[in-house]
């Protein structure tokens, strides 16, 4: 936290701030972690003014953790739109699985895919589209899974599927997991 400016140089040779800091400037850092900092609340007057009190600077260290917050929300919001923005328009079929291998996520391809609308499958568990012999192969738990992926090319392996009509058919499957 920067608590008076005026022990800075004048700002007239700064790029940034230009002549705004003639009287007075306190900072307070947006940062994310030990690592991460976003950036600065700063406050600017022209006029001469004192250094801030304990007071004021909690203040000024707590509007920048609120801003911080406010500007990770934002970064959040906005990468939930573009993930939602990829899912929905992808060509290729999304499935999402919680720990339990029940699907929390599936979009419009893995609804042409598997003709299963998201409603109905929604909360089912993954076994529900993929056949009994691939389930006993592979018992489809988080664990296998991922050492299915691992043991496979770029995390990509060769299943089979099953539609709503009960046909099955080949899929090509390329397993990750992340956590949020």
């Amino acid at each position: 936290v920067i608590e008076d400016g005026r022990v800075l140089q004048s700002g007239a040779e700064d790029p940034v701030l230009g002549d705004l800091v003639t009287g007075f400037f306190a900072a307070g850092p947006l940062s994310h972690g030990r690592e991460t900092t976003l950036g600065a609340l700063c406050l600017f007057d022209r006029a001469e003014r004192p250094a801030l009190s304990s007071d004021e600077l909690s203040l000024l260290k707590g509007l920048a953790g609120l801003a911080t917050e406010m500007l990770l929300a934002l970064e959040d919001r906005e990468a939930a739109r573009i993930a939602a923005l990829i899912n929905d328009t992808a060509s290729d079929a999304v499935v999402l699985t919680d720990d339990e291998g029940c699907i929390i996520g599936w979009n419009p391809a893995a609804e042409h895919m598997f003709g299963f609308p998201a409603e109905d499958i929604m909360g089912e568990p993954l076994h529900r589209i993929i056949p009994e012999a691939e389930q006993a192969d592979a018992e489809l738990s988080r664990e296998e899974l991922a050492k299915l992926a691992a043991s496979s090319a770029e995390g990509v392996c060769e299943l089979r599927g099953i539609r709503k009509s009960g046909e099955e058919f080949p899929v090509e499957a390329s397993i990750a997991s992340w956590r949020s």
